[in-house]
Parts: structure tokens; sequence; C-alpha cells
């Protein structure tokens, strides 16, 4: 490969799961700049865009391109820059137990941003833009994609800024 034609990329390591419920230890490609924040791209930001059909990933295989239509959900490290984002922000907190179709269940948190009238978990669930949730726990977050979701049982919600 010429490298001027090379693309700086960062790797995070994560837990790949597809929908089949298999699990892989993975290391996934960012690119070191963002296109909407100073600093590098985010997993969220990688995984909300449309323009991304299929990630690029590093597995004991080797290079991979995984089909995101088909992965279940990415198992990430605390402290995940866009968590902090949130935090800093006004934001929505609901604690939820995810059933997922292959049979695992996750606990923790949903994070997210919607406008004031529409900050329900259902409405989240619904937003056609929303393709992975963000799911955070103490010691780690998950990007559940949201077609792998079977059942979301929402425990209290917690709001950061009034919900009409």
């Amino acid at each position: 490969m010429h490298e001027a034609l090379a693309v700086p990329v960062e790797a995070l390591a994560v837990r790949l799961v597809t929908l089949d419920g298999k699990g892989v230890e993975a290391f996934v490609f960012l690119h070191t700049t963002s296109g909407r924040r100073f600093g590098s791209e985010t997993l969220g930001e990688r995984l909300g865009s449309a323009e991304t059909l299929f990630l690029p990933c590093e597995t004991a295989a080797g290079v991979e391109l995984v089909n995101l239509e088909q992965v279940a959900y990415l198992e990430c490290p605390p402290g995940l820059p866009e968590v902090a984002e949130l935090d800093e922000m006004s934001s929505f907190r609901a604690g939820a137990t995810l059933q997922l179709a292959h049979g695992e269940t996750l606990h923790g948190e949903l994070r997210y941003r919607l406008p004031p009238f529409s900050c329900r978990v259902s409405d989240l669930l619904n937003s056609a833009e929303q393709r992975f949730l963000l799911l955070t726990a103490r010691d780690r977050s998950w990007y559940v994609n949201r077609r792998a979701i079977v059942k979301v049982q929402v425990r209290a919600q917690v709001e950061a800024s009034s919900c009409r």
C-alpha cells in the first residue's frame, strides 16, 4: 500500500458479539479525527454513521470487515469519550435490562440525547436514527444493535433536562 493512501487510525479494544451470540475479542479501527468534535472519532460516531455498513476490525483471524447488521453488540471498556460528553451536556439516563434475541441479558443505563418533547425510552427505541444504543455500567459499556433487542425493561429514568 502506498503511504500517501493510508488513513491514520486508532485501535479500540472491544468484544464483538454477533446476532447468533458468538463473541470475539477485536480491535475496532477509528479515525484519528472526528467530523463533529475536536479529537478522534468515537465508536458511537462510527456506528451511527449511515455510511458505515461494514466495520473494520482486527481479530485473531486477521483484519476483517464485519457487517454491522449482523452485530448484536460491542462491549467496550469504561471511559469512552462519548460517555464523558453525555455527562457534560443535557442528556437522559434510564436504568434498563435488555433481553437480546440470542438469549443474553444486559443490565445498565441507557444513555442518550433526544429533544425534550421526545425523550422517553420508547422514543429512543423507535428513533430511526438510532441503529446502536449506548448502555453503560460501572465497569463497561455496550453499543447494542437495536435489531438484536427483543425486550427492554425500564427500571427508572433520570432526566438531565425536562422531558415533556
